[in-house]
């Protein structure tokens, strides 16, 4: 069960997440993209004017323009529009639970971007009770702020010091240069917070200076940066690893953008740099180039990365491609994409990867193609995802989903099978509580849910969800995205109050 109490409109914006996560999944944004429209809702609350997205720094011009054109973010502004109080403010408390081995339950207490405090129950195996959260201070005068507790940090191009952001991992052929910001706040289980302690920041007029203490000290970061040049290097000493220096250059110049770190460490030294230009709102090319030398290994690693991506005036055709080279990587990808929008959240998709190289346990090339088409009518919206491969003993995988608007409320049904190799994982969208959740296909299974919501006044919204799913192998198990709760076979009710 779970129940969640909103002093604001912020579970409004759990469909626009869902919007998000889904071209995160799909290549079309960068993970990053999505944590800048959040922090903004945050910060400024809904939306009142649909071109607001244009303002979001660091959103890249292609994503801007899909975000205003989403039915999810022309809701919050109409909804906006009607609502007296629609500020980031307020207190949002919920209690979430699921039966899976045994029962498990979250409790995530939070005040916009102030404060927060989050338990998460063990599984009963491994897993064991664990609390997290955060504290930010007020701004202070003279450009001071802090912040407590669990936190992430973006300086540069992550090459000393991590990001770790949600979806890092996924295989999407998206490209954005780093924005750089001080820290942000991070909860939940351990291996999901990047640092934990505390973060000072200071900012005048030329220069910006950031402090980060993780690990009860034993984790030091400090950052150095110019705001009117570009330039900033980063120190960070590690308990295990020893001291660590870098140093970092962003530049911008009309359309054209780049950013060069180097960083030299106890493993041995690394650079990155990236270009990027957008000679319009509809065109953009980039390239990456990443140097890693191990001392230990006596290994050099070598990646170069280069694509781009182009789109009509109207946005109605939208095609993006990858191409990515490795000497000592076993298969080195090519990404082809291509939406033909025929209306609003309805289009037709073809994305296509392969690989230059064969996999070391196969003499055939990694190669997937995906298909996804989208329809909608009035009450009535359908999406279909399949994921063929031509292989006899893997033919691949497919998922449907179909849901009704009625006035008060929304049926949906969601039915995936697949049977991939474990070498090619697909993934594709499921019912959640939160809007939407990502299932990964790899091996062999079959999952269906049902989800039903129901408002019965404006401020209250009854969801109810079933899921019947096969048993997971336990990589499957292991690396399950997204939620604490997931069930493979049970029932959740959750009971959402806005006040």
């Amino acid at each position: 069960m779970a129940v969640l109490c909103h002093g604001t409109a912020g579970a409004q914006w759990l469909d626009l997440d869902g919007f998000m996560q889904e071209q995160i999944v799909t290549g079309w944004w960068s993970p990053q993209e999505r944590f800048l429209v959040l922090q903004h809702l945050d910060a400024h609350g809904a939306p009142h004017v649909k071109e607001e997205a244009w303002s979001i720094e660091g959103l890249s011009n292609p994503s801007a323009a899909q975000l205003m054109a989403s039915s999810q973010w022309l809701k919050l502004v109409a909804e906006s529009k009607h609502s007296a109080s629609n500020g980031s403010g307020g207190l949002r408390a919920e209690i979430r639970g699921g039966w899976k081995d045994e029962w498990s339950h979250s409790i995530r207490i939070r005040n916009g971007g102030k404060w927060g405090i989050r338990r998460e129950s063990g599984d009963g195996n491994d897993q064991l009770n664990e609390w997290s959260g955060f504290l930010t201070g007020p701004p202070k005068p003279h450009g001071w702020k802090f912040l407590i507790g669990g936190h992430r940090l973006g300086w540069g191009n992550r090459l000393n010091v991590e990001e770790e952001s949600l979806f890092a991992g996924l295989d999407d052929p998206v490209f954005a240069i780093p924005v750089t910001y001080a820290f942000a706040p991070a909860w939940g289980r351990t291996e999901w917070i990047p640092r934990n302690g505390l973060a000072v920041a200071h900012q005048s007029a030329r220069q910006e200076h950031i402090l980060s203490v993780s690990e009860r000290g034993r984790d030091c970061a400090l950052l150095v940066h110019s705001t009117t040049s570009g330039w900033g290097w980063v120190t960070r000493w590690r308990e295990d690893t020893g001291v660590g220096l870098g140093g970092f250059w962003n530049w911008k110049h009309g359309w054209t953008q780049g950013i060069l770190e180097a960083s030299w460490g106890a493993e041995g030294w690394a650079m990155n740099t990236s270009w990027q230009t957008t000679p319009s709102r509809f065109m953009e090319r980039h390239v990456r180039a990443v140097f890693r030398v191990n001392r230990e290994a006596e290994l050099t690693e070598v990646q170069v990365v280069t694509g781009g991506q182009w789109m009509d005036d109207m946005s109605r055709w939208r095609v993006r491609w990858r191409g990515e080279w490795s000497p000592v990587s076993h298969h080195s990808p090519l990404v082809f994409q291509v939406r033909r929008t025929l209306r609003r959240d309805a289009f037709w998709e073809v994305r296509w990867k392969s690989s230059q190289t064969s996999f070391e346990a196969s003499n055939t090339p990694l190669r997937r193609l995906e298909i996804r088409f989208r329809t909608a009518w009035e009450r009535v919206r359908s999406d279909v995802r399949i994921a063929p491969f031509a292989r006899i003993d893997a033919l691949g995988g497919w998922a449907y989903t179909i849901k009704y608007q009625a006035d008060r409320a929304m049926l949906a049904l969601s039915v995936a099978a697949w049977d991939m190799p474990l070498t090619g994982i697909s993934y594709y969208p499921d019912l959640a509580l939160n809007g939407v959740i990502y299932r990964p296909m790899s091996g062999l299974g079959n999952r269906v849910t049902a989800s039903l919501r129901f408002r019965p006044t404006p401020a209250v919204k009854i969801h109810l969800l079933a899921t019947k799913s096969s048993a997971p192998s336990a990589v499957l198990r292991g690396s399950d995205m997204l939620t604490l709760g997931y069930a493979q076979t049970g029932v959740h009710v959750s009971v959402q109050l806005q006040l």
